[in-house]
């Protein structure tokens, strides 16, 4: 065994032959009595005071497997984790633990690709800086480090899919706050369940999530989730602390906060004082989403004697996506959503307006809804396919209140779509000190699920149908159709 798998994680965060240079002063001293509490290493009367202020709860008894942080921007999170992910890393002993060929992964997942770069960055400055490191090194990619002792630090965007496989020896979750991903409507919980089976397979593993830029968002999500169930509890497994950005960085200038709280209470009240925003919840309810979608359905076939609507997110064709809905209403009030189209950038704007009014004459559709995007090209170029494009006098926000009592009431069926899903998910209601409400997307884009809620606004409003027999959902299920809309 080397030297540097005997070392605690205080040691190795005060040596100055290791990363003591990085975390001198005062100023890290609530992150060192976190640390120490996390690994079950003996504190002093002021560390144990420092750490009851961020954690209301007795030190572990022993290490914890998961180490929870919602600190607030500018607390140094980003230098604690990659400390964490180094000396985890440079202090694992493989023998007996891996098989010939296998390695262990050290994890750090981000939210999209620039800040997987800015942690990959820190981390690899660590290994260039401390000779002690730097010996350990067999080889430097873009995005991960190889050490000697068969471990692999690889910083990558969070994904379920490319966590599964390893075996993991820690995992270090990015402003696990604002993940997002387009088919899921909880990335962070997938990202988990898909780490935690790695984590198993390597004896004495940690989980760490640590949570970037901003330390807390609205009141849903993982890390919502576990410091409600966790701070301030004894749980044996889960640590989880909580404070403001001068609580775990008193050198960070206060006038910068003070100034940022009178231009944006909320806002800024979650970014540097670590409060949940109250402005701020889930427009839908995650069950209610999933009570509506006829599994196994993606598209509806059109059916005689059924009067269909269809609402429409336009775009030009370099960024967003293109996109239409198309809905009817039953007798028993029922609002059903029937297509979901979608054209992802680059496209040429006429060519899918060409598409779309091919697919609305398959339903005896010759309107279409949408908002003020394009103005005169919009129209224009519907006009030219042969269909009328009608501005909504609602906008976006209203169209989406419209459509909650929908769901509420059981009465919105939606199709087997998880990026529609997702995106319905992801909205954010938002409430202004003058009582006024709007709903807003969330992290990520709205163009499915904005036309989708046209289409379904204007079914309940406009259209009225006759009720699906079972012969006709069958049919919603073949093939032809299945693969119709594969080809969208």
């Amino acid at each position: 065994m080397s030297s540097l798998a005997r070392i605690t994680a205080s040691e190795a965060m005060s040596s100055p032959h290791l990363f003591g240079d990085f975390f001198a002063g005062p100023s890290w001293a609530t992150w060192r009595a976190t640390v120490k509490a996390a690994f079950a290493e003996p504190m002093n009367a002021i560390e144990n005071s420092l750490f009851r202020a961020v954690a209301a709860r007795d030190p572990p008894a022993k290490r914890v497997r998961e180490l929870v942080c919602a600190v607030g921007r500018g607390g140094g999170k980003d230098s604690v984790a990659s400390f964490l992910a180094s000396y985890l890393a440079v202090t694992f002993d493989p023998k007996g633990k891996l098989r010939p060929g296998e390695r262990a992964y050290v994890l750090c997942l981000a939210v999209d690709k620039p800040q997987a770069s800015i942690a990959f960055r820190y981390v690899l400055g660590y290994f260039e800086r401390i000779p002690a490191l730097a010996a350990m090194v067999t080889n430097v990619g873009q995005s991960s480090i190889d050490l000697r002792n068969g471990v692999t630090i690889e910083v990558i965007v969070s994904s379920f899919r490319a966590v599964r496989g390893r075996t993991i020896l820690a995992a270090i979750f990015d402003e696990a706050a604002f993940w997002r991903d387009e088919n899921f409507a909880s990335p962070d919980e997938e990202v988990y369940n898909a780490v935690s089976p790695g984590l198993a397979r390597m004896p004495g593993s940690m989980l760490l999530i640590m949570l970037i830029i901003s330390s807390v968002h609205k009141r849903n999500g993982l890390l919502y989730k576990k410091i409600r169930d966790c701070h301030g509890k004894d749980n044996a497994a889960t640590l989880a602390v909580m404070g403001s950005t001068t609580v775990f960085n008193p050198s960070f200038p206060q006038h910068i906060i003070d100034e940022a709280l009178v231009d944006d209470p909320e806002r800024f009240g979650a970014e540097y004082m670590c409060r949940w925003r109250d402005d701020l919840s889930t427009f839908i309810d995650r069950v209610l989403l999933g009570a509506a979608v006829d599994i196994g359905v993606v598209v509806r076939p059109p059916a005689p004697d059924i009067h269909y609507v269809v609402g429409c997110d336009a775009s030009g064709g370099r960024n967003d996506s293109f996109t239409a809905a198309i809905a009817h209403r039953e007798r028993d009030d029922t609002v059903v959503l029937d297509v979901c189209f979608e054209r992802k950038a680059p496209f040429n704007p006429s060519e899918v307006v060409n598409e779309i009014v091919r697919l609305m004459k398959e339903y005896r559709c010759h309107k279409i809804t949408g908002d003020n995007y394009g103005a005169q090209w919009t129209t224009e170029a519907f006009a030219k396919a042969g269909a009328q494009y009608v501005k909504s006098d609602r906008d976006r926000s209203a169209v989406y209140m419209d459509t909650l009592p929908l769901f509420t009431s059981g009465r919105a069926r939606l199709l087997d779509n998880p990026k529609l899903v997702s995106q319905f998910s992801a909205l954010e209601r938002r409430t202004f000190s003058t009582g006024r409400e709007r709903i807003d997307p969330g992290p990520g884009h709205d163009d499915l699920c904005n036309s989708a809620a046209i289409a379904l606004s204007l079914a309940n409003t406009e259209s009225q149908g006759l009720n699906i027999s079972d012969a006709f959902l069958a049919r919603c299920k073949e093939r032809p159709y299945r693969q119709r809309i594969a080809n969208y």
